[in-house]
């Protein structure tokens, strides 16, 4: 999200768990019974058998049910080897209870209370009972499974949904209304008043009706070092792929780093007719994020095959934003980026949970900005819809214009705060992971720089909006490697490697310094181009599978071996998805008023003797992390395990596991080794790294010549073993399209902190440099880029030539 651009969300409280009642203890021993934790401890070893020593409670957690005035008191219970137990406590009572039971009792006394609207269509119309207001009808729809991801599915998914969409439209047609079809979403549109919502929503193929919220707002360097692309770019570049745009305004074709060869730009309001495309900065700004094939600010997914500009014209017309991403969707996308929300304190609405119905229904990754919070007026809570459980929702943080990470700060925009699950009233873990989004002070926004309207890469912004397409960008670029579709393992993929700790621990809940207790900031961390590629898609370490309550039931493991080196850090994600669609419509064993979360997965990984070495065992959550060194050599395991699975449902399970998380990369990684007296032809430095941007050395000329080179770098390593004259030079400098030609070259003598060696410059020139009586010893060539006044970083090919004597 750019610094101006959001919604409005609208909610009730809730939260699930999935512990069967345990007998309660009685008796002289027994705890008293206010003593949840103690209680629940001395359950699980009464009804299993199992001493208490060898108890833990790994997850705690409340369940506020408001309308059948019930707040309980949630325990995991773990073992050493693995296995986990539930127990729920009436706070009031203080009686153990079924938690399902008590869940599926809110649902019919929520219904009762006030039918299928949401909260906020509920609210809408008890401040305006004559006005309209624009509706959306959920229609009862069975969950597709994987329908909308087998070949040609797409078509009969769209099939299926018009055939269910049919006597909606008709009924509201005999209201007087003028209803808009959903396009692949088994919703219907149209602007009603109470008495006509309530005349439908009776129908017993209505599920839900929501309000359809219209004050949504966009989400307002070069970071293609921070984020590690340039060490992945030898293994994929988003070649093949297609990344979609999802915005009001249309990306600028006129811009030749966007529409070129490599990929042209295609257009939604073409496909409807539009007299205009509404061509506008923002998305032509979060398009250069993800697809810029200029050399000096590259896009993370440079070479994808198109860009589609879902450019859906206008914010307060709700069937064009969702029509425009099923338009993107049909056209073959592999990612769409949301770059835009609502505020919603932290409440689920109707965006929320139509992304989550078209994530699960289709082989595509919908990715979201968190949010700004100057759009929501300072409120922290993540915007909607990338609160939603299967987005992949990215926070922001500002790279101070360094490859450096030790400087790196969570930008102070960031919406973080986290969600609340309507049916359970616990909250959830928001966002996923942070990307680079630059900062927002003394109301001056830098710190990204991208493309721009018209030509060029001199547009500097900042925002959730950028961080956003940052990390579809390497959704693009691991979707190449591993298919198109799989877009939970995709997500798994995205935040195991996700390794940069900003702010919090390295998993996804450990945050204990966070000012909010228990809501982690920076989600998994920021993301990690050289490690996803690298150390999790090049060795295939994911998978994905459509698991259901009969294939999974609860109880159950799914186990994979890995081996697993001492000393190693080691990471591994699961991600599934909720369900939006209402697969038991008519039974009290679902709730279909909302979006639900129908499976509570835990994660853990065993040690080659089948003890827990780290674990991940929330309530509410759609993905776990754990994150820890192996303390010894051998086969482990990576168990996930089914806590609890609604019957009757399935969830598409993402896997993903990291069992290198190597050392953090300096200027030197890469480095290209050059021998003495020899020439190196066909040379660029248009994939190279921007770690060094400013230079110091005891030779004024060439203080003065490198300041500033803020283009990248191309770092080349000889050493000497005796004393003599280095000499270096530049030749058949070629101007790359767009981008100056002005580089300069630097020697450097090795010694000390990678990061620092830019303070001790021996010498420098314009195309050549000599430096007498140099000691033995090991040695840097760094060929750099000047930016010229007013234009951009230099980039060229060129021949280096190394002399020593």
């Amino acid at each position: 999200m750019k610094m101006r651009r959001e919604t409005r969300v609208f909610g009730a409280l809730a939260l699930v768990m999935s512990a069967a009642a345990v007998p309660s203890l009685t008796g002289a021993n027994a705890a008293p019974r206010a003593d949840f934790e103690t209680r629940a401890l001395e359950e699980v070893s009464r009804a299993n058998g199992i001493a208490i020593g060898d108890l833990e409670i790994v997850t705690r957690a409340t369940s506020h049910l408001p309308y059948s005035h019930v707040d309980l008191a949630d325990y995991k219970i773990g073992t050493r080897d693995g296995r986990l137990f539930g127990v729920s406590f009436d706070k009031a009572t203080e009686n153990t209870v079924a938690a399902q039971s008590a869940l599926n009792r809110e649902s019919q006394a929520r219904e009762a209370a006030v039918g299928k609207q949401d909260d906020a269509l509920r609210a809408h119309f008890q401040r305006n009972a004559v006005g309209a207001a624009p509706v959306a009808f959920w229609v009862a729809f069975a969950d597709p499974g994987d329908l909308g991801r087998r070949p040609g599915g797409i078509a009969l998914l769209r099939s299926k949904i018009r055939a269910a969409q049919a006597p909606v439209v008709a009924a509201l047609q005999r209201q007087g209304a003028s209803p808009v079809v959903a396009d692949l979403a088994p919703v219907v549109f149209a602007n009603l008043s109470a008495s006509q919502t309530q005349s439908v929503e009776g129908r017993q193929d209505v599920a839900a009706v929501d309000l359809v919220p219209s004050d949504l707002k966009k989400m307002i360097d070069d970071s293609a070092t921070s984020n590690r692309y340039p060490y992945a770019w030898n293994v994929t570049t988003g070649t093949g792929t297609k990344v979609a745009v999802h915005e009001d305004d249309g990306v600028d074709n006129a811009n030749n780093n966007l529409q070129n060869a490599t990929h042209g730009i295609s257009y939604y309001s073409d496909s409807i007719g539009s007299p205009t495309r509404n061509i506008g900065s923002h998305a032509t700004e979060v398009a250069g994020v993800m697809a810029s094939s200029n050399a000096w600010r590259r896009g993370g997914a440079f070479n994808t095959g198109a860009i589609l500009s879902a450019n859906f014209l206008n914010f307060s017309n709700g069937p064009a934003i969702v029509n425009s991403a099923s338009w993107a969707s049909s056209q073959g996308a592999d990612v769409i980026n949301l770059s835009w929300g609502g505020c919603t304190s932290g409440a689920q609405n109707f965006f929320s949970r139509w992304i989550d119905f078209e994530q699960k229904a289709l082989p595509i990754n919908f990715v979201v900005s968190s949010g700004n919070t100057p759009n929501c007026n300072g409120s922290l809570f993540v915007a909607s819809p990338s609160l939603g459980w299967n987005t992949l929702s990215v926070g922001s943080y500002y790279d101070h214009d360094t490859g450096l990470l030790g400087d790196d700060t969570f930008s102070s925009f960031t919406e973080y705060r986290n969600p609340t699950d309507p049916n359970s009233g616990r909250t959830y873990e928001k966002p996923d992971v942070t990307a680079m989004g630059g900062e927002f002070t003394n109301g001056v926004c830098f710190g990204v720089g991208t493309t721009g309207l018209g030509s060029g890469v001199g547009a500097e912004t900042c925002g959730t909006s950028f961080s956003s397409p940052d990390a579809a960008a390497l959704v693009a670029d691991v979707k190449q490697s591993v298919g198109h579709g799989s877009p939970e393992a995709v997500k798994a993929i995205v935040m195991a490697g996700a390794v940069h700790n900003i702010i919090d621990d390295l998993n996804y809940r450990s945050c204990p310094s966070s000012p909010i207790a228990n809501d982690c900031r920076d989600g998994a961390g920021g993301i990690d181009a050289k490690q996803t590629i690298n150390n999790i898609v090049t060795p295939g370490q994911y998978s994905q599978r459509l698991e259901s309550a009969s294939t999974f039931p609860a109880g159950n493991n799914i186990d994979i071996p890995v081996s697993v080196t001492a000393g190693k850090r080691v990471r591994a994600v699961i991600a599934w998805d909720s369900t939006a669609a209402c697969t038991n419509l008519g039974t009290s064993s679902q709730a279909c008023s909302s979006d639900l979360l129908n499976a509570d997965l835990d994660l853990s990984v065993l040690n080659p003797s089948s003890s827990v070495v780290a674990s991940s065992s929330s309530f509410q959550n759609s993905a776990e992390v754990v994150d820890f060194v192996a303390p010894t050599t051998g086969t482990y395991t990576i168990r996930v395990h089914s806590f609890r699975f609604d019957a009757g449902t399935n969830t598409f399970l993402g896997i993903a596991w990291n069992t290198n998380v190597n050392a953090l990369l300096d200027p030197l990684t890469g480095v290209t080794p050059i021998a003495l007296n020899t020439t190196l032809n066909n040379q660029t430095n248009n994939r190279g790294h921007s770690f060094w941007d400013s230079y110091s050395a005891g030779n004024a000329s060439c203080n003065s010549l490198l300041n500033p080179e803020t283009g990248l770098e191309k770092v080349y390593r000889f050493t000497t073993t005796r004393t003599g004259k280095i000499t270096a030079s530049l030749s058949l400098i070629t101007q790359l399209p767009n981008v100056s030609k002005n580089v300069d070259v630097i020697l450097i003598k090795q010694s000390g902190a990678a990061q620092t060696l830019n303070q001790r410059v021996i010498t420098c020139g314009d195309n050549a440099l000599t430096a007498n009586s140099q000691p033995a010893g090991t040695y840097l060539l760094v060929v750099d880029g000047r930016q010229p006044s007013g234009g951009t970083g230099s980039v060229a090919n060129y021949s280096i030539r190394l002399q020593f004597s």
